[in-house]
């Protein structure tokens, strides 16, 4: 006699291989990606990202080349977050450096910096001359009428 409700027993999946549980969590098989991953990740820092976002582009390529040649495509979305986040990080990065130069360039023509606008650098030597010519002439001018003495 046999139960009404048999199911048939299915043998649970084979365990996988060493390591390769973790591929999709580290891919250490595809290393540029793994690189290009940690480079983005650090290049969106504003100033180390103009070195290391570009790296991370390229490294992102290499390594959605080689994810998509690798079975099950280990690597791929590290590689894809490395470009995309690459690109941002770029963008961040550029962006500071010409937000930075027009900000000095506007400061450098309007003279607001690094000097005051009430007193240029170049104005109080001038004036500092000025004043030394003038006591000079002072000292000259009452020589000038001592017979024997001639200044011209």
């Amino acid at each position: 006699m046999q139960p009404a409700t048999s199911m048939p027993v299915q043998p649970s999946p084979a365990p996988p291989k060493t390591g390769q549980a973790m591929d999709h969590v580290i891919p250490m098989r595809n290393q540029p990606a793994l690189l290009g991953y940690y480079y983005a990740i650090f290049g969106l820092l504003p100033i180390v990202g103009l070195v290391l976002s570009p790296v991370a582009i390229c490294y992102g390529l290499i390594g959605l080349d080689r994810g998509n040649r690798l079975p099950r495509n280990i690597g791929y979305g590290h590689a894809l977050f490395a470009v995309i986040a690459g690109i941002i990080g770029a963008i961040i990065s550029y962006s500071c450096v010409v937000a930075l130069g027009l900000i000095l360039a506007v400061n450098y023509m309007g003279a607001a910096w690094p000097f005051p606008p009430e007193q240029q650098p170049y104005e109080a030597p001038l004036e500092q001359l000025h004043q030394r010519v003038e006591k000079l002439e002072q000292k000259i001018n009452p020589a000038r009428g001592v017979p024997g003495r001639d200044f011209n």
